[in-house]
């Protein structure tokens, strides 16, 4: 009987490097996902269908990327400079998206750039992913791979959601403690978004404010993971003398 997750894999420097990527691509794959239809209703005042509706550039970018990259490799071979393309785009974007003004009013048209440009990224890298690893692994280990890059991107989506809702919370906690709101009302927020409707003009500004912030807050984090696409990426080469870099590890 064959384990579910085979020792021998952790032998495979190249293909540890894709399940690390798998893993990354999945924290703005899922964050993005939740977090800005939840960030335009509690800081733009959005309906649930105008914040879906304005997270199809990104939605709608994210197969884009992935078709795109499939139609490349099948042209060139060459996965490192399609991951680092991805890898670049998710960047690009999200750092785009997380220096954003805090601002409670309209969203800038600019947003919807953004958001394409991150979602075209995750679908280069994940599409990139699952093309190549049928030729990463052995052959009887086909079914397992194909599993685990689904599940590390999985895994990835839920440790990003988990440190995004905890510095959401955390954050909202911290600046909107008494004198701000009382602590019922505090409460109240953290349950629903939909309370701050319930306080005073001014008030919902203030608020807004605040959970505009905290959002970029957790942008910045999304970031992080994006940037550590690299240095897996470095995990899928070696240095065979002073000026030459191949692929390693692939069967």
């Amino acid at each position: 009987m064959e384990p579910v997750f085979p020792f021998r894999f952790f032998h495979n420097r190249y293909w540890m490097g894709m399940l690390l990527q798998s893993a990354f691509v999945g924290v703005p794959f899922t964050v993005l996902v939740v977090d800005l239809p939840q960030r335009f209703q509690s800081v733009n005042n959005l309906s649930a269908l105008d914040a879906g509706v304005r997270l199809l550039p990104y939605a709608m970018l994210a197969p884009l990327g992935s078709l795109t990259s499939n139609l490349i490799f099948m042209r060139r071979k060459a996965p490192l400079p399609i991951l680092c393309t991805g890898a670049s785009f998710q960047l690009v974007g999200l750092v785009l998206l997380a220096t954003m003004p805090a601002s409670t009013g309209s969203i800038p048209a600019a947003q919807y750039g953004y958001e394409a440009i991150a979602g075209f990224g995750v679908g280069i890298t994940f599409g990139t992913l699952v093309t190549i690893t049928p030729g990463s692994v052995e052959m009887r280990d086909l079914a397992t791979a194909t599993g685990a890059m689904i599940q590390f991107r999985q895994m990835g989506g839920a440790i990003g959601l988990t440190i995004g809702s905890s510095l959401l919370n955390s954050y909202l906690k911290r600046h909107l403690s008494p004198p701000v709101l009382t602590a019922n009302q505090l409460s109240r927020v953290l349950l629903s978004t939909a309370q701050i409707q319930t306080f005073p003009p001014q008030l919902q500004v203030v608020v807004r404010e605040v959970f505009a912030v905290a959002y970029n807050l957790q942008l910045k984090v999304v970031t992080g993971f994006a940037a550590a696409h690299f240095p897996a990426i470095l995990m899928m080469v070696r240095l065979v003398g002073w000026r030459e870099l191949r692929i390693v590890g692939a069967r």
